[in-house]
This record gives structure tokens, sequence and C-alpha cells, in this order.
């Protein structure tokens, strides 16, 4: 070959070098696919998961404002009401938080409150717990409590359909027809002074209860656990007792109030409290058989009447003090009448549930807020510590 001469190159090797450009291009190409379609549905679930990581962000910021909105706020008006409610706050200051705004709460409707909250898009559900992690209520009664009656239920309305969670313990010395339950949650029959004392029992040794309702006990100090009561209420617990005493003894006598046997009474409403909130000073109640009132033993206890003898205003016949750590609330019938109004109408002894919105559904895309607060309901022996929880969800 002389130099600087090309070699020509034979067709038939060109036509085979294009032959195999052509079969690694085509193969490239499939693999490419190949691999483009492993990735397609791995970059839909990535893009799904930011997606929903996003959405969830967003949820999250709306529940942690709205329970911001709640816990520390007042809303606006301060005082607001169902009516004039232009934003949603449940605080007295930060943290403490107004039993009576949340009753109010109950009142607004729900997409009207979602929208106040900013979670449109969004169902919501808010519960007050107490330290026993049972749902609180507004009356004087706290959950759990054990209600014991024998002859009478008058107290059952005040108690059941309440949100309160109870027991119920009925006493009775012949055979009777089991008396209705209501929402109780457990039901236990025996001889008087047994199911008294099985209650008291398992309030104490067991620390069953936060409150016991004692209503028309026809049981002597001899054969009740008046020991086991008088420590109950001691160490902090609540008694609200219903009733006269029988034979001459009423098993409350001598816990910080002194107890008195009287002429059968009309009462006058001196002042209201939590257990009776109406009618208005000065308006007459009537009792079917007020036997019984109570009065201060002058020894500094703090004594509050809502409702004093007609004739004599000194003593109390629905009252309430302080023994020990706990309280005691009496009530000397509850077969009884204020401004037209049954009593048990109107006795605040379970209250109403503290909670609003629908029960939660089943979802997986929810968002679970808690905040330790002080609820308050303005008067000074129902304050509480509890567990505000608001969930969120789609």
């Amino acid at each position: 070959m002389s130099p600087g001469r090309v070699n020509p190159v034979n067709p038939a090797m060109r036509a085979k070098r294009a032959q195999a450009f052509s079969i690694d291009y085509v193969l490239s190409v499939c693999i490419f696919l190949f691999i483009l379609l492993l990735l397609l549905p791995i970059w839909g679930t990535v893009n799904q998961q930011i997606a929903d990581s996003e959405g969830r962000k967003e949820m999250q910021m709306a529940a942690i404002t709205g329970v911001e909105l709640l816990s520390r706020s007042q809303g606006n008006p301060f005082n607001w009401t169902n009516e004039t409610v232009t934003s949603i706050g449940l605080a007295d200051e930060p943290h403490v938080v107004n039993a009576t705004k949340i009753l109010e709460l109950q009142k607004v409707n729900y997409p009207k409150s979602k929208s106040l909250l900013g979670l449109n898009q969004y169902n919501f559900t808010l519960n007050f717990t107490n330290s026993r992690g049972y749902l609180m209520t507004s009356g004087v009664a706290r959950s759990p409590a054990a209600y014991y009656s024998a002859s009478t239920q008058e107290l059952l309305p005040a108690i059941s359909g309440t949100g309160l969670v109870w027991d119920y313990y009925w006493g009775h010395d012949l055979p009777a027809p089991e008396p209705a339950h209501g929402d109780a949650r457990s039901f236990q029959g025996g001889i008087e002074a047994d199911a008294f004392n099985a209650m008291i029992l398992n309030a104490t040794a067991r620390n069953a209860y936060s409150t016991i309702i004692i209503e028309q006990p026809s049981i002597l100090l001899a054969d009740a656990n008046v020991t086991g009561l008088r420590e109950f209420v001691e160490n902090g617990g609540r008694v609200i007792f219903e009733g006269a005493g029988y034979g001459g003894e009423i098993l409350i006598q001598d816990m910080g109030a002194a107890a008195r046997a009287i002429p059968p009474a009309t009462g006058l409403m001196a002042q209201k409290g939590l257990l009776l909130n109406k009618p208005d000073a000065g308006t007459g109640i009537n009792f079917q058989s007020a036997t019984w009132a109570f009065a201060s033993q002058g020894d500094g206890t703090d004594v509050k009447i809502y409702a004093a003898d007609a004739v004599n205003s000194s003593l109390g016949l629905i009252m309430s003090w302080n023994y020990g750590k706990g309280s005691i609330y009496y009530i000397t019938d509850a077969n009884g009448t204020a401004a037209g109004e049954p009593l048990p109408a109107i006795l605040n002894i379970g209250g109403g549930r503290l909670s609003y919105g629908p029960d939660f559904t089943n979802s997986t895309d929810v968002v679970n807020i808690e905040r330790v607060v002080l609820v308050n309901s303005g008067y000074e022996d129902w304050v509480q510590m509890g567990r505000m929880q608001f969930v969120v969800w789609k």
C-alpha cells in the first residue's frame, strides 16, 4: 500500500457494523424502558408519600392551632355564647379552662365550630378526662361513683344519662322486684346493711370510687361501716347524702356539721351553688318530707347553705361543707319542687358531659393532641386538674 493511501472499507463489514449498532441501540432502549417501568410505581408511591406527608403536616398544624386557641384563648367576645361567638376559646387564662364555656360550646353548630377553628376540611372531637382517666362531668359527683338506694330512686334522674360512670348498690331486706339500673356500669343487690358495707369496702380498701351517693338509707349506725365512710371523706372523697335518719340516727352526723331532727319544713333558696344553681335567692322550695337539717358546729367549718329552713335560716336543707380533704353534700329530700321544677331535674349531681363533637370514626389519618389543663366551673368546690384531648381526623 502506498504511503497516504486510505484502504477502502469493505461494504459487507460496514453492513455488519451497522447491524450490530442497531441491535445495541434497540437493546439499550429496551433495558431503559424496562427500568422505567420498574421505577414508575415506585415514583408514584414516593410522590404519594410526599403528598401524604405534606397533607399530614397541614393537619397537624391545623390541630395545634385549634388546641392552642381552645386552651389559651378566652374567645371573642370573652363571654361568648352560641349566638354571639366569633372566635372559640375556652380559657379564663392559659391552660385554665372554663367548664361553662365547654357546655356552651355544645350548643354551637358543628360546621360552624369547625369553621371558627379553621378545621373545615377535617373532623374533630374534644374530651376532658379527670385524674383517673374518666370523662369529666359538670356536676358535684366525680367519676367513678357509687350509688346506694333502698326503697326509693329519687336521685336516679340526676345520675343516669349524665356521662357519670357509676355502679349501683341496691339494699333491700325483703323480696322485691329489681329496680331499673339506668346506665349503671354494674349492679349489686343485697340486704341493706350488706349492700351498703360492700360499697364502702370497695370505696376504701379498693379505692374504687371518687364519689359515694347515698339515698334514704334505713340503716342504724351500729350496722353500717361509718368508720369507712368517714375515712373515705377524710381522704378526699365526695359524699352526696339524701334523706332522713333512721331510728334517730343519720350516717353522716358528726362529720363536720351538726345534724338536727326538725318538724316537717319548707325551704327558702339562700344562695346558688354548684349543687343547686337555681332558682333565685328567696324562692320557696317545697319538700314532701323535710325532717332533718344540718347546721354549723361552730368550729370554723365553712358550711354553705343553698336551701335553708324557711323558719330558721341557720339550718340547711340543701347544703355542703368540707370534711378532711373531702366534701359532703346534703339534701333533706329530693322529692320536692322549686319554682315549679322537680328537684331531681335541677340538682346538679351528674351534670353534663365535658366533651364536644362526634364519636371518633375508624381512620388511620389521625392527629391526637393532649394538654394538661385546670378545669374550673366558677365554684370553688369544682376545680379539677385533668387532661384535654383534641382529636382531628379526615
